[in-house]
């Protein structure tokens, strides 16, 4: 019984401390990244690069650009 209640005490709070620094960590992260789409296309917050494929189940998309020059995925 004395080790459930030390558990409950001294290790929940510490487990609940750890995880939301990695959640301040991660939005700050995502806040100072800079999207381009003149030099990549993006996927799950991932860079491709003009010509790179991406397959979705039987789908596939073609990183390609437009007339002004912007890269997007254009389905295949």
């Amino acid at each position: 019984m004395n080790k459930c209640v030390f558990a409950m005490v001294f290790l929940i709070p510490v487990m609940s401390f750890a995880s939301d620094q990695d959640v301040s960590e991660s939005s700050s992260d995502k806040a100072q990244k800079v999207y381009d789409s003149t030099q990549f296309c993006y996927y799950a917050d991932k860079e491709f690069s003009e010509g790179a494929r991406h397959y979705i189940g039987d789908v596939v998309q073609l990183c390609t650009k437009r007339e002004d020059n912007t890269l997007y995925w254009k389905t295949l």
